[in-house]
């Protein structure tokens, strides 16, 4: 790889950190200005994401996902009980049959899976701390009926039992995505129009921040450039070209698209966080202040008002020669001669 030229002016720091913040700082600000804006409204006036949306709130209604965190333990059991035991209770039968290869009746399924009781119970195994099997009168354990709470629980009891409950209720949700899928591909085209949307808004973004600014900016400057007076050179000390900052951009749209696309705090930390923190953390470390997109890009920050800078080396052998030819105006020589003159007068007096 060519060495970097030496003499480029280097920028402080803080002021080459400032700017990377305030551009990223600029994406998100835009991107999310963007959605609300344009995208949102658009989007939730078309009839495709109302017809999905109507049949994704009306199939949550109907299996009871509508109920607030933080509530006692009965309206979340009545819930489970609704979903599991009747609205979908032959569609739950048949696929953990099928899944574990046994023939257990539903409430013993919903036993084991909700109240999370034993799955072959015995009159030494029948229980837990929250809930129990029936028994029968002669003392067996009738895995078939309804699993039971337990008595005398107290408060702290109660609690843990409400929790139980409301881990099952908050399965209703992925459990519809098994059983019904027609709510799956409502919630599959939301998905793909939302995260479409935002895909768009960022893109949009991008657009404009890294790539209209540098084309219209002299040297490829982008917002934060220009408010801290910083610029990117290439290796040889030039400005970088544009087609570097259509690069620039595209890199980002790929590191943060899946962050976007997917908006949930995994895809969003891992995709649309982490790339920009470790960018931030590499120019810390870095010897000419670079991110780790500006390395591979070949870039160099450069302080804007330090020196001159040409976009290329053509521009500079111009301007070199631009100067020479001052020197050889007809007028230079004499004025040259009469400073000169003027200068040895001085001298002269302050000798006498």
């Amino acid at each position: 790889m060519k060495p970097i030229r030496s003499g480029i002016p280097r920028p402080e720091p803080q002021k080459v950190l400032l700017s990377f913040l305030s551009n990223y700082v600029f994406v998100c600000i835009l991107t999310l200005v963007l959605y609300f804006a344009a995208a949102f409204p658009i989007l939730h006036s078309t009839s495709s994401y109302l017809s999905a949306s109507s049949y994704i709130e009306n199939t949550e209604v109907a299996a009871g996902f509508t109920l607030k965190a933080n509530l006692s333990y009965e309206p979340y059991k009545e819930a489970c009980e609704n979903f599991y035991l009747h609205s979908y209770g032959e569609e739950l039968k048949e696929a953990y049959n099928e899944a574990n290869s046994t023939s257990f009746t539903l409430n013993h399924i919903y036993n084991i899976l909700v109240l999370r009781l034993p799955v072959s119970p015995s009159p030494s195994d029948y229980k837990t701390d929250y809930f129990a099997y029936p028994l029968n009168e002669d003392g067996t354990v009738n895995a078939d009926g309804l699993g039971l709470i337990a008595r005398d629980l107290g408060s702290r009891g109660y609690d843990d039992v409400r929790d139980i409950y409301y881990t099952g209720y908050s399965r209703i949700q992925d459990n519809l995505l098994i059983f019904d899928s027609t709510y799956a591909k409502a919630k599959g085209d939301i998905r793909a129009m939302e995260g479409a949307s935002r895909f768009a808004c960022l893109s949009f973004s991008l657009l404009i921040v890294e790539v209209l600014f540098p084309f219209f900016a002299k040297f490829g400057r982008r917002p934060g450039e220009l408010i801290f007076k910083v610029c990117y050179l290439n290796r040889n000390g030039f400005g970088a070209s544009f087609y570097k900052s259509l690069l620039r951009a595209l890199i980002e749209l790929l590191l943060a698209s899946i962050g976007i696309y997917y908006l949930n705090p995994y895809f969003v930390t891992l995709f649309l966080v982490f790339p920009y923190f470790i960018e931030g953390i590499t120019m810390l470390f870095d010897e000419y202040n670079r991110g780790y997109i500006e390395r591979i890009l070949s870039l160099i920050p450069a302080d804007f008002k330090a020196e001159k800078i040409y976009a290329n080396e053509a521009e500079m052998l111009q301007d070199r020669e631009n100067s020479l030819a001052a020197y050889a105006e007809p007028g230079y020589t004499g004025k040259l001669s009469e400073v000169d003159s003027f200068s040895s007068k001085a001298e002269g007096k302050k000798s006498n």
